[in-house]
């Protein structure tokens, strides 16, 4: 699984860096009480924890890394901040799913292609979901091209591996499981067979 070369948290409690240790043992973790700028490699990630940043070092940290910011209030911005409590294996998913070579699906969700899991933050909780090979498959196809419609013919023939011939309900089965997982932020819609993402 790839991992982050270098995670940085901003946090007084050093519970959280033992925490990530046990997931992540071959990257570089720092810990901060308080906001000093690092220095950003490749695959960094940022974790911020009861640490008072600046708006300004939030920005400059954003358009270099990922971020993860911890707190007991809802925040809407467009960094990813997780409401406590934090559960565990939740925590970790988005933290391999923070990686900057996985796919980001839309502002609030990502596929960790390695593991084949979704993960999403849905009102500042933190969700993740195994993938079926074909659920992921489905998804990525439904997605590619701009997310232009697809026919169901088209999707039974190349996601599937089935004719024109065959009746089935398998690809109303994967959808109706896909949904579960993409909604409320993302929807896969079905008008007249043609299946899309928005």
């Amino acid at each position: 699984m790839s991992k982050h070369k270098q995670i940085v948290i901003y946090s007084s409690h050093g519970f959280l860096k033992e925490l990530i240790k046990q997931s992540h043992k071959d990257s570089d973790i720092i810990q901060y009480d308080s906001f000093i700028l690092p220095k950003i490699e490749s695959q960094t990630l940022v974790i911020i924890d009861n640490v008072e940043v600046s708006e300004s070092n939030l920005n400059f940290l954003y358009s270099l890394c990922s971020i993860i910011i911890i707190t007991n209030s809802n925040n809407h911005s467009n960094i990813r901040h997780v409401k406590k409590p934090i559960i565990y294996s939740d925590f970790i998913a988005l933290i391999d799913a923070s990686n900057t070579k996985l796919a980001n699906l839309s502002k609030n969700i990502w596929i960790n292609f390695s593991t084949k899991t979704l993960v999403k933050i849905a009102q500042n909780n933190i969700y993740s979901f195994r993938l079926t090979s074909k659920e992921l498959d489905l998804i990525l196809y439904i997605m590619s091209e701009n997310k232009s419609s697809k026919k169901k013919e088209d999707i039974l023939q190349n996601v599937f591996g089935y004719g024109d011939q065959i009746s089935t309900y398998t690809l109303e089965t994967h959808i109706s499981r896909l949904r579960k997982k993409l909604e409320p932020e993302l929807s896969i819609v079905n008008l007249n067979n043609t299946y899309s993402v928005c």
